[in-house]
């Protein structure tokens, strides 16, 4: 889970300040999975330790264990099977992520994923939909985003690096090393 994905999960699991739904963010990286926890999501679970921890959490309403939605916005074909694996019979799977312009490999979409009767939306986040249009214009939205951003101060638990704007080719080294999740430019000098 990278910092779309941290964010995502910090946003649901606030539910617009009023307390959000149950949130368990996947991811293979510890450090990843420990942010997660710092953002407010309810558990934080190891792609192969997601069945025991759904198994966990759940409840006479949800007796299978499995999801309601599953949010991908990870952009590996691997996050996105994770994502249709754990998501419950006439469940939601929300693709946030781009997989660029390959053919997706390795995908099992076999008898069980047709009969899961999966409904599968699709996010872009330069457009909203045609029916919102109307109600949630541009400054609508950056506004609810501002408001959003300042209530989380994802930037407090996610210890953003500082750096230079001069520094810049060495900042976006380290992010597509993975060396760093975040890092903001210092403009004043």
């Amino acid at each position: 889970m990278g910092l779309i994905g941290l964010l995502v999960a910090a946003i649901l699991a606030d539910g617009g300040g009023r307390g959000g739904a149950k949130v368990i963010a996947v991811d293979p990286l510890a450090d990843r999975r420990h942010l997660a926890r710092c953002l407010g999501v309810t558990s934080a679970a190891a792609p192969a330790e997601l069945a025991r921890e759904l198994r966990g959490l759940s409840d006479g309403d949800n007796s299978d264990g499995a999801l309601d939605i599953s949010v991908e916005v990870s952009g590996h074909p691997s996050g996105l099977q994770g994502a249709l694996d754990a998501t419950g019979y006439g469940g939601t799977v929300v693709l946030g992520s781009w997989y660029g312009g390959e053919p997706l490999k390795g995908l099992r979409l076999g008898m069980a994923f047709h009969r899961s009767h999966l409904d599968i939306r699709v996010s872009q986040v330069s457009t909203i939909a045609p029916k919102l249009r109307g109600r949630w214009s541009k400054d609508r939205r950056f506004h609810e985003a501002w408001e959003t951003l300042r209530r989380l101060r994802p930037a407090l638990a996610l210890g953003a690096r500082v750096m230079n704007l001069a520094r810049a080719q060495e900042a976006f080294a380290l992010l597509d090393e993975g060396k760093e999740l975040a890092i903001v430019f210092d403009l004043r000098a």
